[in-house]
């Protein structure tokens, strides 16, 4: 929910629209715009990973698509967020940020949550299917 919540903040600024940011210190350039899209796309693919691994969709894909792609969109999402709530707090030198401060507080901070609340699941699901692979390989009978 939380992905899909900011893929579409993420695609409303990028497609043009102005609610909720600094439009006085910011003029978009086609630079933003594609880092806001870059943002949305991950926050997506983030979400879609949630929902296979969760066992709500794609049961004939690899493991190793969503475990890869939510480990990515994880990142993306934590880490960028992570040193931009930290620049739109303590806003060093002239630095605004592109959304007013306290809209990019709470959109930075549910951003992180997305991240550790993805990576957080690909863990679940790694140490399930470990220990499935294990508990199957004790009960294989050995050749003697």
């Amino acid at each position: 929910m939380a992905t899909a919540v900011l893929a579409v903040l993420w695609l409303f600024w990028a497609s043009g629209g102005t609610l909720g940011l600094n439009t006085a210190f910011h003029s978009r350039d086609l630079n933003s715009r594609l880092l806001l899209g870059n943002g949305a796309l991950w926050a997506l693919l983030g979400g879609w990973s949630l929902r296979v691994l969760a066992g709500n969709a794609g049961d004939r894909l690899p493991l190793w698509l969503p475990m890869t792609t939510g480990f990515i969109a994880s990142g993306s999402l934590f880490a960028w967020s992570s040193w931009k709530s930290v620049w739109a707090v303590l806003r060093p030198g002239d630095y605004e940020p592109l959304e007013h401060p306290a809209i990019a507080v709470v959109e930075h901070g549910i951003a992180m949550d997305a991240g550790i609340a993805i990576l957080s699941l690909l863990i679940r699901v790694h140490r399930a299917r470990a220990a499935t692979h294990a508990a199957a390989k004790a009960n294989r009978p050995t050749a003697g």
